[in-house]
């Protein structure tokens, strides 16, 4: 997906992955529900539990990173807001911290 007009990547796809691997996980845990009760589907509940909370986690912790990055390197608390870059002065009129002849 293509940044936005901010300047913030999208993260559509990455959200769909997301999405994808929840509902696999739970669809596979509803199966799981009526079956017999062994070591086998203990162990694959637990791995599917483990795969939702990490995919969240992932999901999260790489939206954290990126808006770290994007603060640093702006220098801004605001990375993606048009406003965040300092604008250029327009030429021709006198800077506010000079004093103006009257």
């Amino acid at each position: 997906m293509a940044a936005k007009k901010t300047g913030e990547p999208g993260w559509a796809w990455r959200r769909s992955v997301l999405i994808g691997i929840i509902v696999i996980s739970f669809y596979l845990l509803w199966g799981i529900i009526n079956g017999p009760d062994s070591r086998v589907n203990e162990t694959v509940s637990w791995g599917l539990i483990i795969a939702i909370i990490a995919s969240g986690l992932i999901y999260a912790g790489f939206a954290t990173v990126q808006d770290v990055v994007a603060i640093l390197a702006t220098k801004s608390a605001l990375p993606y807001s048009p406003q965040s870059s300092p604008a250029e002065p327009t030429p021709g009129t006198p800077a506010a911290d000079t004093p103006s002849e009257e």
